[in-house]
C-alpha cells in the first residue's frame, strides 16, 4: 500500500548531520503537538524505522559525504516500498537535485533555512495536528467568500514563479494585501484546463522602466492542488531547460 497524505499519524523522524537544524524542526514539531526524533546518521535512522516505521522522514540531503541523504532514501525505498512519506531537505535549490530526489521516490522537497509557512503547508499534507491545522497560513485569507477578489484590467508578465509565488510586472499599482485572481494560459497549460488562481500581494516596487511596477504574490498555501501542480511544473520545466515566461498575460 502507497502512502498517502490521508494516512495520519503523529510520529516524524528528523534526519540531519546538522544538530542546530534538528534542534529546530524538533522544536516546531513539538510546538504543532506532533512526536519527533531526531538522528545525526543514517545508520541510526535505518535502526529507528526498523524498529517503528513513522509516518514521515524528514531527510537531509548530504551527512558526512555528499548525497548519502539519496542513498538513505533509495535503502528506505528498497526495505519499506512506499509505505513511509520522505521529505527531502538541502540548503541548495538545485533543480536537477530536486528532480532526482523525486524520481528516487522522495514525496516532497523543502529548501533550508525553512520558510516557516511554506514548511507548515507541506507537513499539514502528512502529519494532523490540531494544533498544527491552526497554524496552516492562508487557509481562508485568499477565498472569494472572505473578501473580494480583484482581476487586473490591464497585461501583465509573469517575471518569476517558484514554489511559494510569483512575481508580476504591470503597469497596475496594486496595494499590498490585495487578493488577485490571475488568469493565464500558463495556469492552464499546469492543469491541462482554465482556471483562475488566487494570489495575495505581499510586495510591491516601481521598476526602472516608465509606468512598471513589480508585483511580488503569494500563492494560497492552503490550495494543496495548486502547489502540487506548480511544483510539478518547475521540476519538469528545470530539467527540460530554461523556463519561457516572456509572453504577456492577461
Amino acid at each position: 500500500m502507497s502512502v498517502s497524505p490521508h494516512d495520519f499519524q503523529k510520529v516524524v523522524y528528523v534526519a540531519d548531520d546538522d544538530i542546530d537544524f534538528n534542534r529546530l524542526v524538533l522544536f516546531a514539531l513539538h510546538k504543532f503537538g506532533i512526536k519527533a526524533f531526531s538522528f545525526t546518521t543514517p545508520d541510526a535512522l535505518m535502526k529507528a524505522v526498523s524498529a517503528h516505521r513513522p509516518t514521515l522522514i524528514i531527510l537531509d540531503i548530504n551527512f558526512s559525504q555528499a548525497l548519502e541523504g539519496l542513498e538513505t532514501l533509495r535503502e528506505i525505498r528498497h526495505q519499506f516500498g512506499n509505505d513511509i512519506a520522505v521529505m527531502m531537505a538541502s540548503g541548495l535549490a538545485d533543480s536537477k537535485i530536486i528532480s532526482q530526489t523525486i524520481s528516487m521516490g522522495a514525496n516532497d522537497f523543502v529548501v533550508k533555512p525553512l520558510v516557516r509557512d511554506v514548511f507548515i503547508s507541506k507537513l499539514g499534507r502528512w502529519v494532523e495536528s490540531d494544533r498544527l491545522k491552526d497554524q496552516t497560513p492562508n487557509v481562508r485569507t485568499l477565498s472569494p467568500m472572505s473578501q473580494p477578489v480583484i482581476h487586473l484590467e490591464v497585461p501583465y508578465r509573469i517575471r518569476e514563479i517558484d514554489e511559494k509565488g510569483v512575481t508580476i510586472e504591470t503597469t497596475a499599482v496594486v496595494p499590498k494585501g490585495t487578493v488577485l485572481g490571475l488568469n493565464s494560459p500558463l495556469w492552464d497549460s499546469m492543469f491541462s484546463k482554465k482556471r483562475t488562481v488566487l494570489v495575495s500581494v505581499s510586495r510591491t516596487w516601481q521598476e526602472a522602466q516608465p509606468s512598471t511596477h513589480a508585483i511580488q504574490c503569494t500563492f494560497d498555501l492552503a490550495d494543496s492542488e495548486l502547489l502540487r501542480h506548480v511544483r510539478n511544473w518547475l521540476i519538469q520545466a528545470q530539467t527540460e531547460g530554461a523556463i519561457d515566461l516572456v509572453p504577456p498575460e492577461r
